[in-house]
């Protein structure tokens, strides 16, 4: 479906039967960042309605409370990404959905290394490669413990 598209997220989720929802939208200084809020926004909605009771949404680090890790160069360059990505958040925490916010550092696209980590710290900021992100967001689909967390994703030091 096209997240923008209420109705063709609510057509989307009506076609099946879904336990988890996993958000990775996300924008580009071309497209522009809607779709990090309002696409985000109408997936949550699309998700509650439909009755789906687990949300993971992968954002950024440097969005919410993380934003003071961000280097100066960053903020200018991604301060609007970062801000609509920060509305999607504070709808999901909103939600009354079983939901999990996970903030990665700068992707690499390296192999996955299982060095990737989850902390709650806020002043953390490093690299992670996608795949260790993608591995760290199915391991927290079952797990209770990162319900109504949030967290930032990068590399353990080495």
């Amino acid at each position: 479906g096209d997240a923008m598209d209420m109705a063709s997220v609510t057509r989307t989720f009506a076609a099946g039967e879904y336990a988890t929802v996993i958000s990775t939208l996300g924008g580009s200084l071309e497209a522009g960042f809607a779709v990090d809020s309002v696409g985000n926004i109408n997936a949550i909605d699309g998700a509650r309605a439909a009755q789906v009771e687990r949300f993971v949404l992968v954002t950024s680090l440097g969005a919410g409370d993380s934003r003071a890790a961000a280097p100066t160069k960053m903020l200018k360059t991604l301060s609007a990404v970062l801000l609509e990505k920060e509305k999607a958040e504070r709808h999901l925490i909103d939600s009354g959905l079983k939901w999990t916010i996970i903030r990665p550092g700068f992707l690499n696209d390296n192999p996955r290394d299982k060095q990737g980590t989850l902390t709650q710290k806020t002043s953390v900021l490093g690299m992670i490669s996608r795949a260790d992100v993608a591995r760290l967001v199915v391991e927290s689909i079952g797990s209770e413990a990162t319900f109504g967390m949030i967290y930032s994703a990068i590399d353990e030091p080495r």
